[in-house]
């Protein structure tokens, strides 16, 4: 599973901002509603967008509204769930490798040259 030192590394994140999990939550102008995992960078309005692999910030955004709200993660039985914390009841559940096969094609390493890369 991807931890947040190796996300920190990978954004280039100074030190000096403390990471935490997070749950971004979009509503589209139809109103659809789409929740992605996301991590918080303490002290500043932004976010990281993990599975678009890009930097957000809460607000309204038309014709998108995007909140992201702190979320606690819990691994069982090969999957990582991240859990909303306080009023709103939002939860993106992954399977382990899903962020790994997401990430793992993004920085070379020997072992990327022995796989096959879809």
């Amino acid at each position: 599973m991807i931890s947040l030192g190796f996300l920190r590394r990978f954004f280039g994140i100074p030190r000096k901002y403390k990471l935490a999990w997070a749950v971004i939550v979009e509503i589209d102008k139809e109103g659809s509603k789409s929740c992605r995992l996301g991590v918080l960078l303490s002290g500043t309005p932004k976010a990281i967008d993990v599975m678009k692999r890009r930097f957000v910030q809460s607000e309204l955004l038309l014709p998108v509204k995007r909140n992201t709200y702190p979320a606690t993660k819990k691994c069982e039985r090969g999957y990582a769930q991240f859990d909303t914390q306080g009023d709103v009841h939002e939860t993106v559940r992954l399977n382990r490798n899903e962020l790994e096969v997401e990430y793992f094609v993004s920085h070379f390493s020997p072992a990327l040259m022995e796989t096959f890369v879809f």
